[in-house]
């Protein structure tokens, strides 16, 4: 299983978290191999928000980047 972890600290919300988390909700809402959660701060908080994608921390985080991200990424087991 994939996952993505999308920082709702102090400031990722203010710099767009909320929307980002909104918007992979949508898209992620009918893939069964994907876990999407939100978590606390993941810093650096200048350059929220911040999103992981399995073990890969990406800044200033984009919707389209961070699918990009998750469909070329391995799944976890495939990392071990």
């Amino acid at each position: 299983m994939k996952r993505v972890v999308v920082c709702m600290g102090c400031c990722c919300p203010q710099l767009g978290g909320t929307e980002l988390l909104a918007q992979l909700q949508e898209k992620l809402k009918e893939r069964k191999d994907v876990l999407l959660q939100d978590s606390e701060c993941i810093g650096p908080c200048s350059q929220g928000p911040n999103v992981v994608v399995n073990n890969k921390i990406l800044y200033r985080a984009h919707t389209q980047e961070v699918m990009n991200e998750l469909n070329s990424a391995p799944t976890q087991e495939e990392e071990e």
